[in-house]
């Protein structure tokens, strides 16, 4: 293989593997991304897509079937480019979230496209002058495995607060919880609530796969107890809040609002916050875990 294809491929892989990366950051926020398109189960599958790319950088950066990996990058750019236009084109959305938190790289949209045909042309280019390609060997399967093992850990991020919050906004030790108080958020500009009380805000989208299967974790914490009540903030969008309704019947009281505001409030959705008398004693990103975890 000459050195010209060698290289493209290394850079090609490095970007694969650094946008399969930042998004296993905050896998949440990418589902709730793909769920805002026409296909909303499919955020369901953002840990697949993920680990997909991942492992596509890999075979571009260690040489292995290259010639595959090629024609699997070019398809992929190729599929995502045209998703990202019906978005743009038909559902507002300007964040193609290639890139996950790192949001410097998530450009606009003129930016976007030319991002993604430099990289099909380096594809192109790298397909003409490679002429060899590697094997898999037992120890690139080690690395690889690796690699994976640990992408698929940092896929299954939102799991990881359940000691946590059993030793925070559970605790029955007020200098322990006292974290930041209520009013310095932005949480009075959206609920009132009572000073010698517990609340679970509860912050989502109709829309967002991890929210939707939060929804009857987040009635336990009231119904066992847990919390006083349970308060939802939904990003308006009164075209999916009906059939949000009749297929969940939530017992918890919910507060439309505009997606700018929550915004505000928390980037990513679901966020979940615990606030016990007038602090917010913890605050979650993530889906919402069974508070049967928690005894």
């Amino acid at each position: 293989m000459c050195k010209t294809a060698r290289i493209l491929n290394i850079v090609i892989g490095t970007i694969f593997l650094l946008s399969g990366f930042s998004k296993a950051i905050d896998v949440s926020a990418f589902a709730d991304l793909i769920g805002r398109y026409w296909v909303e189960w499919l955020g369901f599958a953002s840990p697949i897509i993920i680990l997909g790319e991942i492992l596509l950088g890999m075979l571009f950066v260690f040489q292995i079937k290259i010639k595959m990996a090629q024609i699997i990058g070019s398809v992929t750019i190729i599929c995502f480019t045209i998703i990202y236009s019906i978005g743009l084109l038909f559902f507002d959305i300007h964040d193609c979230g290639c890139f996950g938190q790192i949001s410097s790289l998530n450009t606009n949209p003129m930016l976007s496209y030319v991002r993604n045909v430099v990289i099909l042309a380096m594809i192109v280019i790298a397909y003409i002058y490679t002429d060899s390609q590697k094997e898999l060997s037992t120890s690139m399967v080690c690395y690889m495995s690796v690699i994976l093992l640990v992408s698929s850990f940092m896929c299954g991020f939102s799991f990881r607060n359940a000691k946590v919050l059993q030793m925070t906004a559970l605790s029955s030790e007020d200098d322990e919880i006292r974290i930041v108080m209520v009013s310095e958020t932005l949480l009075p500009e959206f609920v009132s609530l009572s000073p010698d009380s517990t609340y679970m805000v509860f912050a989502f989208s109709y829309t967002c796969p991890f929210c939707l299967n939060s929804i009857g974790n987040v009635e336990q914490y009231q119904s066992m107890g847990y919390v006083d009540r349970v308060i939802g903030l939904a990003k308006e969008e009164p075209e999916k809040e009906c059939t949000f309704r009749e297929l969940f019947k939530p017992q918890f009281s919910i507060y439309n609002v505009d997606a700018t505001r929550l915004s505000k409030l928390s980037p990513t959705l679901p966020t979940t916050f615990i606030i016990r008398h007038d602090t917010v004693a913890f605050e979650n990103t993530g889906l919402v875990i069974t508070p049967a975890l928690l005894q």
